[in-house]
């Protein structure tokens, strides 16, 4: 007899399905996202590197993934980008990113703050270089700068825009068009990412570069992005044959 599926239920594509004890951390008031004493640089040539090894070990022998259109982030490998993806696994997503740049490039991964007040893990988080979201408005000036300074510095930003964790989903779900001010306003190549599920391994498709229309108004340009990425990755999505948890909306 076949095994059961566990099942997930959700009110909205928006909800926050995964929760931790660490959901409701606050940053420090001077928390620091431009960090640049020589400690924090060593900590970085240290942790980085060491999490993007466990992160291609982890996808590599743990999930048989296969990558498709990897190649295409190689040219920009000495320039900054952006990297969109869906969220589907606790574990290897953060390191995803930085294992599909490989060793040429180095990603600047977009976290919640409640990953910081995960034990052990959450103190290693800055050194390998998660960019951690802001909690007030006065906060949002340094964490714009932080972004501005690793496109600058021709290093790439990982987003995962659907914003929540859905592990092993297999559609893409709507995302905020405000998370691709970034690209417009720094005038930087996106690419995107979909990871998809068969039975025995995964796919991860990498596709791009993608451009904002120029002669767009600048919101405009951040909603042409959007939808433009926003249908490569469903198209994309639509390679996944194999679900290894079943969601059902409540009123269903």
């Amino acid at each position: 007899m076949a095994q059961q599926k566990p099942v997930l239920y959700y009110d909205t594509l928006q909800d926050d399905i995964v929760t931790s004890a660490n959901q409701d951390y606050q940053l420090a008031a001077d928390f620091n996202w431009l960090r640049d004493s020589l400690g924090f640089r060593v900590g970085q040539r240290l942790v980085y590197p060491t999490a993007r090894r466990i992160g291609s070990a982890f996808w590599r022998t743990r999930l048989a993934a296969r990558f498709v259109g990897r190649a295409k982030l190689t040219p920009y490998a000495d320039r900054g980008y952006f990297l969109y993806g869906n969220h589907t696994q606790t574990f290897g997503d953060p390191l995803l990113p930085m294992v599909l740049a490989g060793r040429k490039q180095i990603v600047h991964t977009i976290a919640s703050p409640a990953n910081l007040g995960m034990p052990v893990i959450g103190g290693l988080l800055p050194y390998g270089n998660a960019l951690i979201l802001p909690q007030s408005t006065h906060q949002m000036g340094e964490f714009y700068t932080a972004i501005e300074q690793v496109i600058a510095s021709h290093e790439a930003v990982g987003i995962f825009p659907e914003a929540h964790l859905w592990p092993w989903y297999t559609q893409i779900r709507p995302f905020s068009d405000s998370v691709f001010h970034y690209p417009v306003a720094m005038h930087a190549p996106s690419f995107c990412f979909t990871t998809t599920y068969q039975r025995h391994h995964v796919t991860v498709y990498v596709d791009g570069p993608f451009w904002p229309e120029p002669n767009l108004p600048r919101r405009a340009q951040q909603r042409q992005l959007c939808d433009e990425i926003a249908r490569c990755m469903t198209r994309r999505s639509q390679h996944s044959t194999y679900s290894r948890i079943d969601y059902r909306r409540r009123s269903e």
